[in-house]
């Protein structure tokens, strides 16, 4: 828990550093296109590539990263900054299903060992800072891990269909986050 709070705060920290010096290290070529997108599904309702070109429908893009980006846009108002302090406590899930995943296939030392370590990645850390589909992705997958894992560790068939159940769905939402998911199997 206090490994989250630290790495929490220190990411929080620097996000709003980054946003009071120079908000457009928020952006890559990429992240424009998932912004218009998710402002689409949320202004006009369509996956389109803009909501000021409603009529040309986006297909350079998957709409996961778009309506996670609609979602936030819909609950906290068109600013970029909450959209990455939520990826930053997405990233945090990241690290806790990595402690659970080393823990349950080792042992809680090394389960913490590996929430550390993937902590001091500075890859994650800098992915977190961008409006890009990195974050989300990872974090999806990583929870999709864990309830594959959790299936074949249930004590109960019905744990096991609602752990096997929502491994699938997670796999799926990947999929649509980053079509490279699609390959994994």
């Amino acid at each position: 828990m206090l490994l989250l709070f630290c790495v929490g705060s220190g990411r929080t920290i620097a996000a709003l550093r980054v946003y009071s010096s120079d908000e457009g290290r928020f952006f890559e070529p990429d992240s424009q296109e998932y912004i218009n997108a998710g402002r689409a599904l949320l202004d006009i309702g369509r996956f389109a590539v803009s909501p000021e070109q409603p009529d040309i429908p986006q297909f350079r893009r998957t709409p996961g990263y778009p309506l996670f980006i609609a979602g936030i846009y819909r609950l906290f108002g068109q600013h970029h900054l909450l959209v990455i302090l939520v990826q930053i406590g997405v990233s945090l899930l990241t690290v806790a299903c990595t402690y659970a995943l080393a823990a349950l296939l080792w042992n809680a030392r090394l389960g913490l060992l590996a929430a550390i370590w993937l902590c001091c990645d500075l890859a994650s850390h800098i992915n977190t800072l961008q409006l890009l589909t990195d974050t989300l992705f990872t974090s999806v997958l990583t929870v999709a891990l864990l309830c594959g894992l959790l299936t074949f560790r249930a004590e109960s068939p019905r744990s096991s269909i609602l752990f096997a159940s929502l491994f699938g769905l997670l796999c799926a939402c990947a999929s649509l986050i980053r079509p490279i998911a699609y390959y994994l199997f």
